[in-house]
C-alpha cells in the first residue's frame, strides 16, 4: 500500500473539508437545511464567506473570538477591580 492512498491514517490530523470550505465553515449549512428559505440561504452564504475569509487569514473561529475579546479589553490591564 502506498503512502498516497486515500484514507491513509496520516490524514487523520487534517481538518475535514467540503469542497474548499472546512468543517467549521460549512456548519451553517445545517441551519439552511433545518429552515429552508431565502433569508436563511443569504445568512448562510454570508456566514460561510466570513468564515472562509477568517480561515484564509489563518484564524479559526475560536481564535478570532479570543482576538476580538482581547481587542475589546484594550491594552491596559487593571490588577484590582474598579469598584475597590
Amino acid at each position: 500500500m502506498s503512502n498516497n492512498a486515500p484514507g491513509n491514517w496520516q490524514d487523520s490530523g487534517r481538518e475535514p473539508k467540503l469542497w474548499i470550505f472546512n468543517s467549521t465553515t460549512s456548519f451553517p449549512l445545517l441551519l439552511f437545511l433545518v429552515n429552508i428559505s431565502w433569508t436563511t440561504f443569504f445568512i448562510v452564504i454570508i456566514t460561510m464567506i466570513v468564515f472562509y475569509a477568517l480561515d484564509y487569514y489563518g484564524f479559526k473561529p475560536r481564535v478570532f473570538a479570543k482576538f476580538l475579546r482581547s481587542y475589546a479589553a484594550g491594552p491596559r490591564r487593571v490588577a484590582r477591580p474598579w469598584w475597590m
